[in-house]
């Protein structure tokens, strides 16, 4: 977990809210980051998220720190999400939304859209347990 740096911990949408004002959206495109509930780390292998699996998402760069502030919302009002991560690649990034449950969350078309820019067949799956670690 060395590797690993938390930035904020939030309570409070206001919280939130500052996090989304202190990273700008060159940061969230360049950078690789991990939205996680406290005392969840952002590791596939670990205890509390080795049932579950992941949604990926290929987002265009240009709107991808948009669409990550949407599903981290999404993930505070909501259930079952334990990780929220972006990553750059050459020309676009993955985001991947992490559930705890693979079983009852394993359909790609069971993940909600948040923003109308992301084609429904660009959503894929896979449980963690079928993952290279």
């Amino acid at each position: 977990m060395d590797t690993f740096r938390v930035v904020a911990k939030l309570q409070t949408f206001r919280d939130l809210a500052h996090v989304f004002g202190a990273i700008t959206p060159t940061d969230w495109i360049r950078g690789k980051f991990f939205f996680t509930p406290e005392g969840i780390p952002p590791l596939m292998e670990n205890a509390r998220n080795i049932r579950g699996g992941s949604y990926s998402l290929r987002i265009d760069r240009a709107f991808a720190h948009e669409v990550m502030l949407k599903y981290m919302i999404a993930a505070v009002v909501g259930d079952g999400v334990s990780c929220i991560r972006i990553t750059p690649r050459r020309d676009f990034n993955i985001l991947q939304i992490w559930n705890r449950d693979c079983g009852k969350f394993c359909d790609p078309a069971g993940l909600r859209i948040v923003d109308g820019r992301i084609p429904a067949d660009e959503v894929k799956y896979m449980p963690h347990v079928e993952k290279k670690i």
